[in-house]
């Protein structure tokens, strides 16, 4: 996992300790409270992976067509929890005139980190990227706000350490970079065609995309 994902581990680290102001002495994060919040945080996600109705991903096509009742339940549960979080961090920020900031750096990363994969049919949300996103705004000199951030670097920590840190459009940024490659194992999708001249050309056979607007698509 070093050898592939290793860089790019680094700079997930740098950025959150950058933006996550943890350069400053009233955010330390050497100390038992904050280290016991980030193994919590790293425990749920290990301990709900013995749940079955938990076991489904967030995409458009498992939200619409594969989630469970009880999932539906669980989300409209940990949502509020997760909106009284932001509306503290939203009245804070209000309180000592970071507002304007926060939104700033938060658009920003939203912008160049999210909005131009989450349309993509195989688009999955893991929850290191849910962890490093997230935790590294909520960096504010109080408990709650500190805990908020050792909560979801546990997540980032368990999501790299148990499945590694795996692309967002999964197997699709798989086969782009084997295709852009070359790679010898990839003759199994390669088809020849004829040109309007004789000539031949090389085509590579995509692999199927999930529509979320039709769930049948899943079958095949």
């Amino acid at each position: 996992m070093i050898l592939y994902d290793g860089q790019a581990i680094i700079l997930d680290i740098l950025s959150f300790y950058v933006l996550g102001r943890l350069y400053k002495k009233k955010i330390a994060v050497d100390h038992l409270a904050w280290c016991l919040v980030l193994l919590m945080g790293s425990l749920y996600n290990s301990i709900i992976n013995q749940v079955p109705w938990l076991q489904y991903s967030f995409t458009l096509f498992e939200v619409h067509c594969t989630w469970p009742w009880q999932l539906f339940v669980f989300v409209a549960v940990i949502v509020p929890l997760g909106c009284i979080v932001v509306f503290k961090h939203v009245q804070y920020a209000l309180q000592v005139r970071q507002l304007g900031m926060k939104l700033l750096e938060i658009s920003l990363c939203v912008l160049f980190f999210l909005l131009p994969q989450v349309s993509h049919p195989n688009f999955h949300l893991h929850h290191w990227f849910i962890g490093w996103l997230i935790g590294m705004h909520c960096n504010f000199e109080t408990w709650w706000s500190r805990a908020a951030m050792a909560w979801y670097w546990g997540l980032y920590v368990n999501g790299i350490a148990v499945y590694g840190r795996d692309p967002l459009q999964t197997c699709d940024y798989a086969f782009y970079i084997s295709r852009d490659t070359h790679c010898s194992f990839l003759q199994c999708f390669v088809h020849t065609t004829i040109g309007p001249n004789n000539e031949t050309h090389t085509v590579y056979n995509e692999p199927n995309e999930l529509d979320w607007r039709n769930c049948s698509s899943g079958l095949g």
